[in-house]
């Protein structure tokens, strides 16, 4: 067997000389303008690839609301949004209380910058489940969004409550809403 080290001691590695150079950033817009819709094929291609296996589950299944969620979970990540979003409002339809597609609608408006429809699908999933600490935490974040630091600070007090280790998951939100660490 080969012993690399021992190779390095009578014949050194190469390496490549230091380099001023970076490669180039390519921003989306310059992508678009090269290859129009093609990178909205890519996503989309790419997309159905990787929830293959929870598209088949609900072909086997379509009341699976677990595989709908796993899907839109899965879509969002990949920032097809309005594709997540069709699945979970899928869910909402068939489980108007179900909290996890509740949080993630909020999440999708978060992104959009709809702040008001956050908050409401926010507070729905805390109210089907008051136990998860990190709704409360997106409903802070809402809050804060539009400057309604009261409510900001209340639910965000009220996560710390659910889970003490909230204020350090989230300590640049802890220092702005409660003013200490």
């Amino acid at each position: 067997m080969l012993d690399i080290h021992e190779s390095w001691r009578i014949y050194k590695p190469a390496t490549l000389p230091d380099s001023s150079q970076s490669p180039m950033e390519i921003s989306v817009k310059k992508i678009e303008a090269k290859f129009p819709r093609d990178l909205v094929s890519v996503l989309k291609i790419s997309s159905q690839t990787k929830i293959r296996s929870y598209l088949q589950a609900i072909a086997k299944n379509p009341s699976d609301m677990n595989a709908h969620l796993q899907a839109a979970i899965v879509l969002a990540r990949l920032g097809d949004r309005s594709e997540a979003m069709k699945y979970f409002d899928k869910i909402v339809a068939a489980e108007p209380k179900n909290a996890a597609a509740l949080n993630n609608r909020g999440n999708i408006f978060m992104i959009e910058g709809n702040y008001p429809a956050a908050q409401k699908n926010y507070l729905a999933a805390t109210q089907s489940n008051p136990e998860d600490a990190e709704i409360w935490v997106n409903l802070a974040k809402s809050y804060k969004a539009v400057n309604n630091m009261k409510k900001a600070k209340e639910s965000f007090v009220r996560a710390q409550k659910l889970d003490s280790s909230i204020k350090n998951k989230h300590k640049a939100l802890a220092l702005e809403l409660l003013n200490a660490l």
